[in-house]
Order: C-alpha cells, then sequence, then structure tokens
C-alpha cells in the first residue's frame, strides 16, 4: 500500500499542470547561465532594440502567468505590446509574431529557417523533415514535396485511393442506419489509410491488427500531444516526466516508439526484395535514394526515412480529420441553411449518382468558399510550428538575438479585424465574388498552411481529401445532430484545433 500510494504521489507531481513547480531543480544552472551571458558583453546589433514584452518572475518567466492558450495570450499581449511581442518562458526567450506583416517577414526570413534542437520530436528521437535543418533538411523537403506534390506513385493517382476510402467510409455511415453515431476515429482510420496508400502503398482493414494498431495510436497521439506545451521550456522537467508513467510526455514517447517499430518492420519487408517493388510507394522510393547514394556522405537515412514517415501520419491524418469534422458538424447545426446551399450546388454540379471528382471544385465555389472559411474560422493549427533564429536577426526593426525562439500565430492573422470583418462570425463568402461564382483562395490574411519554406508541404493533398469526404458525404446524406440537439462548436486544443468528437450525428440517406 505504501509503494502504491507513493507511486501515485510521484504520477501527481508530474502532471502537466504541476510539472513546472520542479523548475526549481534547474535554479543552479539557469543562474550560472545568466550570469555567464551578462559576462559575454553586448552582442553586435544592440543598436536595435528587443521586441517589447510582459515581465516575468525568475526563472519561471510569464509561465505563472499563462492561464489561457498561447495563441490567445499572445493576441491579448499584441494588443498592449503591439504585433512582435517578446517573453521569457521558462529558459527559453520566446517571440510571437501576431500580424500579417510580422510573421509574412518572419517566415521569409532565411535566417530563421532553423528548426530549435529541443523541438518535441528530438526527444522522442525522431528525425523527420519536421525536425531537420541544414541541408539534410533541403534534400528530404525535396523528395517529400515531389511525392505529395505528384499526388503518390504512377500506378494508381492518390485521387482514385482517397474515392475509395470515402466510399468505405459511406458504406460503413449507412450501416448505422440513421442512428446517432460518433465518427471521430472512424474518420481517423480512413484518413489514415489515405496516407497509408502514400507511404506503404496500401490500405489496412479495420478489423486487421495493423489498422487498428495505426487508429489508436493516431487518435491517443491527437488526445496527448502538444506543440509548445509548458514543458516544452523546461527542458529539465521534459527529461524527468519521460520517465514517470501516465504523463503526456511518458504516452507520447512510448506512441513515438510503437509508430517507429511499425514503420521500422514495414521497411524491415522491402529490404529483400525492393526491385519488385520499385517507386511503389514513399518508402520503396526512400530505399531507392538511400541504395543510390549508398557509400556517399548523404542525406538518406534509415533513421530519416522512418521520421518522415512518423511526420506524414500525424501531421495530415489529424489536421484532416478534424476538418472534416468540422465542416460536418457546421453543416448538421443548420441543415435547412448551409447545408442545404451545399447539397443544391452538388446536385447542379455532378448530380446524386456520379462521385464528385477533384476538378468538380472549380463548379463548386460555395464548397471551396465554405472549406476554406472553416480553415480561417477554425484555425487548425493556431500556431505554426516554431522555428529558432540560427543566428542574430532582424524583424520588424527589433533584435532577434540567435537562439530565439519565434512562433508565428495564425489563429491572430485570421481574427485580425483589419484583414477580416467580424472574425469571429462563421461566412463562406469572404472567399467568393461579389456575384458568388469565383473563389479567392490567395487572401492576403489567410495561411491555414503557413507560410514560406517551412510550410506544411501536403496542402494540396490535405485540400482534396477535405473537399473529397465532404461532398461524397453531403451527396448521399443529410446530416443532422441528434434529435433536439444543437452541436458545440467550441474548440478543443489538443495536438490541433479539433471539435469535440464526442457529439452525435445522423446520417439520413438523401
Amino acid at each position: 500500500m505504501e509503494l502504491h500510494a507513493r507511486h501515485d504521489w510521484l504520477q501527481h507531481i508530474f502532471t502537466w499542470e504541476t510539472a513546472w513547480l520542479l523548475s526549481a531543480l534547474c535554479l543552479a544552472l539557469f543562474t550560472f547561465l545568466r550570469f555567464v551571458r551578462s559576462l559575454a558583453g553586448p552582442r553586435q546589433d544592440d543598436s536595435k532594440r528587443l521586441p517589447p514584452g510582459p515581465k516575468g518572475v525568475p526563472i519561471l518567466g510569464y509561465i505563472p502567468f499563462m492561464r489561457k492558450p498561447l495563441h490567445i495570450i499572445f493576441h491579448e499581449l499584441s494588443k498592449q505590446h503591439g504585433p512582435i511581442v517578446r517573453l521569457r518562458l521558462g529558459c527559453k526567450d520566446v517571440v510571437a509574431l501576431n500580424d500579417l506583416e510580422s510573421i509574412r517577414e518572419g517566415l521569409s526570413n532565411p535566417d530563421l529557417l532553423y528548426r530549435p534542437d529541443d523541438f518535441i520530436f528530438r526527444y522522442l528521437g525522431t528525425r523527420g523533415i519536421l525536425v531537420l535543418n541544414g541541408e539534410a533538411w533541403q534534400v528530404n523537403r525535396r523528395y517529400t514535396f515531389h511525392v505529395l506534390r505528384n499526388h503518390g506513385f504512377a500506378k494508381k493517382p492518390m485521387e482514385e485511393h482517397i474515392q475509395e476510402e470515402v466510399r468505405d467510409f459511406i458504406s460503413h455511415l449507412s450501416a448505422t442506419n440513421r442512428r446517432v453515431t460518433l465518427i471521430g476515429q472512424t474518420v481517423a482510420a480512413s484518413v489514415a489509410n489515405n496516407i497509408s496508400a502514400l507511404v506503404f502503398g496500401r490500405r489496412y482493414n479495420r478489423i486487421d491488427p495493423e489498422g487498428c494498431l495505426i487508429e489508436n495510436l493516431l487518435t491517443s497521439f491527437l488526445r496527448n500531444s502538444r506543440f509548445l506545451s509548458t514543458v516544452d521550456f523546461l527542458p529539465a522537467i521534459r527529461a524527468i516526466a519521460t520517465f514517470i508513467p501516465n504523463t503526456k510526455t511518458y504516452i507520447t514517447n512510448n506512441l513515438f516508439n510503437d509508430f517507429t517499430q511499425l514503420v521500422r518492420a514495414e521497411v524491415e519487408k522491402r529490404k529483400g526484395n525492393m526491385e519488385m517493388h520499385m517507386d511503389r510507394d514513399f518508402i520503396d522510393g526512400y530505399l531507392r535514394k538511400i541504395h543510390e547514394h549508398e557509400g556517399t556522405a548523404s542525406h538518406y537515412t534509415m533513421r530519416y526515412l522512418e521520421g518522415t514517415a512518423i511526420n506524414l501520419y500525424g501531421a495530415s491524418t489529424n489536421t484532416v480529420r478534424s476538418s472534416i469534422l468540422w465542416n460536418l458538424y457546421i453543416a448538421a447545426n443548420d441543415p435547412d441553411g448551409h447545408q442545404k446551399h451545399l447539397q443544391c450546388e452538388i446536385d447542379r454540379a455532378v448530380g446524386r449518382n456520379r462521385s464528385p471528382e477533384w476538378k468538380d471544385r472549380h463548379n463548386m465555389p460555395y464548397m471551396m468558399a465554405s472549406i476554406l472559411e472553416t480553415l480561417r474560422w477554425r484555425t487548425l493549427a493556431p500556431l505554426s510550428i516554431h522555428r529558432a533564429a540560427g543566428r542574430d536577426t532582424v524583424i520588424g526593426g527589433y533584435r532577434i538575438p540567435a537562439g530565439t525562439l519565434v512562433v508565428p500565430n495564425l489563429w491572430s492573422l485570421h481574427n485580425d479585424p483589419a484583414h477580416w470583418v467580424d472574425p469571429s462570425k462563421y461566412d463562406p463568402t469572404r472567399f467568393l465574388n461579389a456575384d458568388g461564382t469565383m473563389v479567392n483562395e490567395k487572401l492576403q490574411a489567410f495561411a491555414p498552411f503557413s507560410l514560406g519554406r517551412r510550410a506544411c508541404p501536403g496542402e494540396s493533398l490535405a485540400l482534396m481529401e477535405i473537399f473529397l469526404y465532404v461532398t461524397m458525404v453531403l451527396q448521399k446524406f443529410k446530416v443532422l445532430p441528434e434529435q433536439g440537439a444543437t452541436l458545440s462548436l467550441d474548440v478543443q486544443l489538443v495536438l490541433v484545433a479539433a471539435p469535440n468528437d464526442e457529439q452525435g450525428l445522423r446520417f439520413i440517406p438523401r
């Protein structure tokens, strides 16, 4: 009993809410580093001042005042200090960019292409394109862009894979027989199969052990992982929490280990018969690159292959899943207005029998405008994945010292009244011309997939997936909430800004 009580006490100590208290362990180190820094003397660029920002407390910086999500905190601080805000979070200097001008300048600055070494994936032992730097990043980014821009390999167009997967998803919805059903995990499994087709060259049946494993891993990853959580600013706490069961850090670490083993096992299967399945999928193509560069100082490595495959799964599956759910929930809350408008457009463009295709988007301006407005209104990544200044640089006239974390606040950009009238309102007509016949996808203050060379490489594939899922489902069903219920459209801040998927939907055949 005494051991059990002690174990429970340790688990409590290392919860996300209280872990920062242990930062006192770092006091001596932080004090020493501050002292060394003070001896270093002024920097070359000291003629320019640092960005303004709030004061913090010793050791913890501004962490004790973080009562809201970070993107809201940054947005509110920008009203006091201006669009470029600097604050100390634990042992990190952080600069948040909160408006179009600063975000554009920051994300186009070559000094900010660097991904910091303390980024979450470093602790988890993977090294994919999300975290690589320098030439290794350029080489692996180029290969990944090639695959994603071509939507897979030539044997079967990616669009056909997605359409088949959506048809299977629709069959699942038909089997619910109008009953209220939770679809969050089913959507995740379905979308994961699209990435499986790209990475592994095949889809998984939901009853297959590997398919179930991927589904469970992705769902758990969504609920337990965070970018820029409290422990990201307190490395010593993160290192300790990695070994404490039931902390989110511990769970996430195990998830990545399990996913790495899955990818590694798949790679091992291919090594013996590479010629037979050359370029069938992402893995085969990458293995060929490794083989071609064998004996050289190549940036095609097994570790980078494993890391990039995991990055593709984690980033694409959860963002697309959440966007599909947002679009269906919004439609279900207004079946006789917004949803009817969408379905009338689908009926005019493709009818009730032919499956919609990606090229049909040109004849569905309201559908595309709705998808884009959802990406603005419920920004999936409120904070673009952070970067670091590789050397001293300047943004907006302010000095940004080397090593500073730079965080673009996409939520603030998408809710800036200087660019969006009544930004808290959902309004697809923002993306339409005056007569509603043309979509403007290139609005200046719209960057759901970030900007610059570190922007999401899967943007076009993600948009195609969202379009096909939403149009094919609404073509076949009237989507409704539970009888007499109204769906909550509040944001659940997990790995991405997701809806509450514990709300059921009814799918009524049209």
